[in-house]
């Protein structure tokens, strides 16, 4: 193919980029796996090669002969709870305003939930329409036409990427079931404390990490493709701090130069800026043991003074 392109004039020497698609089908799995391959080519003769797999089940009911079956009832299921959670919300704006309904931050999450699932119903739903698209070209035009699956799995990863924030916002409303736990309000009040350190060692540590992506970029971005682009070089460095370490591929780029940015990121960033901000948890921390501390004192204090003034009286009377 590559020669063919190159004999009618498509490939020679000012071609900066040669892509190459194609889509398999496992029918045994029901599997579609779309693949693109791009290979760039820079002005001094460099090769940068790179990949797209994506694998998914575009129709998983049929996959197994009546396995349609409980798929299409967890969906109902589903729709049906996300409908009823929007009328309940829809109910209570009705009978109350809309800063007291806006004004509890439970409230927000619950509206979040809602238009979330919204979301992932018509992303599954613009996938569905696109793969009947392509099926009915595949049936009038057969194996002799290219199928392009690129917007199915479009859709296929949005409605992915959806379905996980919705899992992430449900997680998270969890937690509302858990408020009256003594340990989930000592934790939210620590980080309550710790909110405005930790907004000025977020920049700063942004500031930090974005200068050694470009330091790493203009050394490194010639021959390790980890570092190729800016992105590329703040992802692996964010890597490096989250402790998976690549550091071979710097010794592999330049022995000292790759060596010395190491030590100086290690140092800067995962001996310094981590410890910082484990140092403002630990204060943020003590400062809730001590609220916790007077809280309960206070409440002992209470309760004694209740006592106190409950028995005064049969005292005096038997005194009397």
């Amino acid at each position: 193919m590559l020669r063919t392109l190159a004999r009618q004039g498509w490939v020679d020497r000012f071609t900066r980029c040669v892509f190459l698609e194609f889509t398999v089908y496992n029918p045994s799995t029901n599997m579609f796996t779309q693949v693109q391959l791009a290979f760039e080519m820079d002005r001094y003769g460099g090769l940068w090669p790179s990949k797209r797999i994506h694998t998914a089940i575009l129709s998983p009911k049929h996959t197994e002969p009546g396995s349609w079956l409980p798929i299409t009832m967890s969906e109902t299921l589903a729709s049906i709870c996300v409908l009823f959670y929007m009328c309940v919300a829809i109910n209570e704006i009705l009978y109350t305003s809309y800063r007291m309904f806006f004004s509890n931050p439970w409230n927000w999450l619950e509206v979040l939930v809602s238009v979330v699932s919204l979301l992932c119903a018509i992303f599954y739903l613009c996938r569905v329409h696109a793969y009947q698209e392509v099926m009915s070209e595949f049936e009038e035009l057969g194996h002799e036409y290219f199928l392009d699956f690129s917007r199915i799995f479009y859709w296929q990863r949005a409605f992915h990427v959806s379905m996980a924030v919705l899992g992430g916002l449900v997680i998270l409303k969890m937690l509302k079931v858990t408020a009256f736990n003594p340990f989930t309000k000592f934790f939210a009040q620590t980080l309550k404390f710790a909110y405005h350190e930790y907004t000025g060692l977020l920049f700063s540590s942004t500031l930090v990490l974005f200068a050694f992506a470009l330091l790493g970029t203009l050394l490194f971005g010639g021959s390790s493709s980890n570092y190729h682009t800016l992105g590329r070089a703040s992802l692996t460095l964010l890597f490096f701090v989250m402790g998976e370490s690549n550091q071979a591929v710097l010794f592999a780029a330049h022995a000292v130069t790759g060596k010395a940015f190491f030590l100086v990121f290690v140092l800067a960033v995962k001996l310094v800026l981590v410890n910082m901000f484990i140092a403002v948890f630990v204060e943020a921390l003590e400062l809730s043991r001590y609220v916790q501390y007077r809280g309960e004192e206070a409440t002992v204090r209470c309760m004694l003074e209740t006592l106190r003034l409950y028995f005064t009286p049969a005292f005096r009377i038997r005194d009397k």
